[in-house]
């Protein structure tokens, strides 16, 4: 009987059609758009200064508050961050301010010159506004073709009072960023300065802030992300066009220096007030203790008794600290430059003593509360120097007496703090100079020449030697050339100065011992070097122990 071989390949093909549409069945799954996103790799990756602590350093007064960093009204604060590649957006959480005419703060790239971002106004307190992310590019040279290597760009956003920067982090092509500390320590090495006050603006006629210019209308809201144009000059009549042309601001640039500055239209007791009431990157302070403790020794009638703000009467030794547990660091200020008074004894015709009490209190106030280890440099002025066509002081006879007052008032106060403390001496330095109506920058750069920047390290070689012969001099760095073009670059310090009297003395102590025991053993030293030379005795005919016996 024979059987049929149609049922028997309809089977066969059934079989087939099931496995084939299993395998493609398998295969649309795996290339399926059910993939698991945690493989994708996304193009853009938000650095913060928490994520990547490596990669940013604040300068000035900033506060830290759930995770976004916000700039103080201080003129001048920046923070100084390394980008990799051409171009990125800076998360913005702007300060609710209500609304703006604009929003405004500068950038500098590689050491550049400032490029000012201005973004149209809008309502600062919007919630449609609440992150904003600003389109930055940072490209130097448009001629380029694009590459895909990311070239490292050091970044520094500077802040303007108006709409001060409120930042989450930035966003960047996404790459892998193994940082080590070389970048840290080349922005530390990098010096940094604290202005208190600026007479020489006052001087040459620049008040602090000037007032605003009347609102424009407001443009329409631009959509997000806000591309931030450039303007070719800063915009006129602002604290942003008061900053960058003040004397202050071009000296340090000039010197390149990092630098900050606590600067108000008031004299110095306000101004010492609200020095105090934020730290660096310090949400807030904690309250002081009463000025007098009861646990303490009955005090004695002096002038911490009577006064509540003298630094004996606070418990805390110092507020201002390089960084705050589980936060990220600043950079302290390596000097406070100090250039007060004129608002005080020249306009307010504050008498000497009152001056010179208020200035003691604030120096003792800034080495106990502020900086236990800064130094501290007190500018002081002959009688002159004001510009002709200054709007505030006239240059008469009055007002050449009140600037005498002034420089003996601030002299005195120096003065009396180094004789009553030691280490206040070491730290405070007065430096007294004459001003010129005509160029304030250049004596500000000559001040800070002399003052601030270091001089060059000393040479263990003697100048003969090493003068432009063998290069062991050390290469200046961008300050010091600049000094050295002034004729104020101060001298090269000698051994003791820089590295003290005590390690001098250890040095030459273990010079004289080592010394000492080469003379002991120089008959062993000799015979040793005789068996060297003579081959280890080796055909010398024994030439080569005679020595030692």
């Amino acid at each position: 009987m024979a059987i049929s071989r149609w049922p028997i390949l309809t089977t066969l093909t059934l079989l087939l059609l099931s496995l084939v549409g299993s395998v493609e069945g398998q295969g649309k799954g795996y290339h399926s758009d059910h993939f698991d996103p945690k493989y994708f790799l996304p193009r853009e990756n938000l650095i913060t200064p928490i994520t990547h602590p490596g990669l940013f350093t604040f300068d000035g007064r900033w506060t830290l508050r759930h995770e976004s960093y916000q700039a103080s009204t201080w003129q001048g604060t920046s923070f100084t961050v390394l980008l990799f590649g051409s171009k990125c957006n800076l998360q913005l959480r702007p300060v609710a301010q209500g609304k703006v005419d604009s929003y405004t703060f500068y950038i500098q790239v590689d050491g550049g010159p400032l490029r000012g971002m201005q973004i149209d106004g809008f309502d600062t307190s919007s919630p449609d506004h609440a992150i904003m992310q600003v389109a930055i590019d940072l490209a130097l040279d448009t001629s380029s073709s694009p590459s895909s290597v990311l070239t490292p760009h050091t970044v520094r956003f500077v802040s303007i009072p108006e709409t001060p920067l409120r930042f989450e982090g930035i966003w960047v092509e996404n790459t892998q960023i193994k940082q080590g500390l070389t970048w840290l320590h080349a922005q530390d090495a990098i010096p940094s300065i604290e202005f208190i006050g600026s007479d020489i603006d006052l001087l040459s006629g620049r008040p602090p802030l000037p007032p605003p210019p009347p609102p424009p209308p407001p443009p329409p809201p631009p959509p997000v992300p806000f591309p931030a144009p450039l303007f070719p000059t800063p915009p006129p009549r602002s604290s942003a066009h008061s900053l960058s042309n003040s004397a202050q601001f071009r000296a340090a640039e000039s010197l390149s220096l990092r630098h900050s500055h606590i600067t108000t239209a008031t004299p110095l007791l306000p101004l010492t007030t609200q020095y105090f009431s934020l730290s660096p990157l310090n949400a807030s302070l904690p309250p002081p203790p009463p000025p007098l403790n009861a646990s303490l020794p009955a005090p004695s009638p002096t002038l911490a008794n009577t006064d509540p703000n003298h630094p004996k009467n606070f418990q805390i030794p110092w507020h201002f600290r390089a960084a705050l547990p589980g936060s990220v660091r600043t950079k302290l200020p390596d000097a406070l430059v100090l250039d007060l008074g004129t608002l005080d004894v020249v306009v307010n015709k504050l008498s000497a003593e009152t001056y010179t009490h208020q200035l003691t209190l604030f120096l003792a106030r800034l080495l106990n509360q502020g900086y236990p280890d800064r130094r501290i440099i007190v500018l002081a002025r002959t009688p002159g120097g004001i510009a002709r066509e200054n709007p505030i002081l006239q240059a008469n006879s009055a007002t050449r007496a009140a600037q005498e007052t002034l420089l003996a008032a601030t002299t005195a106060a120096v003065k009396r703090l180094t004789l009553a403390d030691p280490q206040a001496a070491k730290l405070i330095t007065l430096h007294t100079f004459t001003p010129s109506s005509s160029n304030p920058v250049l004596d500000l750069e000559k001040a800070l020449c002399r003052t601030v920047i270091p001089p060059p390290p000393s040479s263990y070689l003697p100048s003969f030697v090493t003068n432009d012969v063998l290069g062991m001099q050390g290469e200046l760095s961008r300050a010091q050339r600049r000094c050295k073009e002034l004729g104020s670059l101060r001298a090269r310090v000698n051994f003791v100065e820089e590295y003290g009297a005590g390690d001098v003395l250890w040095a030459v102590a273990l010079v004289g011992l080592a010394a000492g025991a080469l003379w002991v053993a120089r008959d062993t030293v000799r015979g040793a070097v005789g068996y060297v030379v003579n081959g280890g005795g080796g055909g010398g005919g024994g030439e080569g122990y005679s020595k030692l016996g």
